[in-house]
């Protein structure tokens, strides 16, 4: 039986909308109304995870349907984050908006998935959102936040460093309007780096589902490029030597 409000979601999703009646993949809905299943008088999308607005509308536009009786329910209003500043290649991977400034040392971004996202590919248990898509959620956002709001002005190339996460679940996120709330609870600025110690919250129906707290670096790339480098020969020399050393043995076994 048709309700009138239903929360669409990606199909990626499907095992959420299997597990509850109000809630409709894409494919589900363009096949309801395909069938004339859907009661076109009084019709309210909630807006879930993976589908936006535009989309939505034209794809009942090319159904011929009218949407003027239509309601579109979207908590989240933001655009993506850009590439560079999550430092991602691919636009499917991007997990959380623009960020906004709270207050001094507060941020505030929308947890924005897509079904075309690397970890969504080839994982998906239940109805809730797998772990490890949180935990990428949390890195893109101390990244994004701080490309935004301290390296936009500055013309070097700088390197991300992860000293320390740890991460707390406390509740399953599903996938629908969420929000990530970025603290930043100590920063240490220096000519040639800056350190943060920030906690990132996961806030899904006003209560925090996971909590992660992160201590990273960024350097001057040129200062940790060189670091890399000389660690990086250290190791193919000391593989090269113990290769070599055990070949010794054996000719001379």
């Amino acid at each position: 039986m048709w309700k009138n409000s239903h929360i669409i979601v990606d199909d990626i999703f499907q095992g959420f909308s299997d597990g509850n009646d109000a809630v409709l993949t894409r494919t589900e809905l363009y096949n309801k109304l395909l069938k004339n299943e859907v009661d076109l008088e009084n019709v309210n999308f909630i807006l879930g995870q993976g589908i936006n607005e535009l989309d939505l509308r034209n794809m009942l536009r090319s159904l011929d349907v009218d949407t003027s009786k239509f309601t579109f329910a979207n908590e989240n209003k933001y655009v993506k984050a850009s590439q560079n500043n999550t430092h991602k290649h691919y636009f499917q991977n991007i997990l959380v908006s623009v960020a906004r400034r709270l207050e001094n040392k507060t941020y505030e971004m929308d947890l924005m998935l897509d079904g075309g996202n690397e970890f969504f590919s080839d994982h998906m248990t239940g109805q809730h959102v797998q772990g490890m898509a949180i935990i990428e959620a949390a890195r893109q956002a101390f990244l994004s936040v701080t490309e935004q709001f301290y390296l936009a002005s500055k013309d070097e190339k700088f390197y991300f460093v992860i000293n320390d996460i740890n991460i707390k679940y406390k509740r399953f996120v599903f996938p629908v309007a969420s929000t990530i709330q970025y603290t930043i609870l100590e920063e240490r600025l220096t000519d040639d780096r800056m350190s943060f110690d920030v906690s990132v919250d996961v806030i899904q129906d006003g209560k925090i589902c996971a909590n992660t707290l992160v201590s990273f670096t960024v350097f001057e790339y040129n200062t940790i490029d060189e670091k890399e480098k000389r660690a990086a020969a250290k190791v193919v020399s000391s593989l090269l030597e113990q290769h070599s050393t055990t070949v010794l043995d054996k000719e001379l076994a």
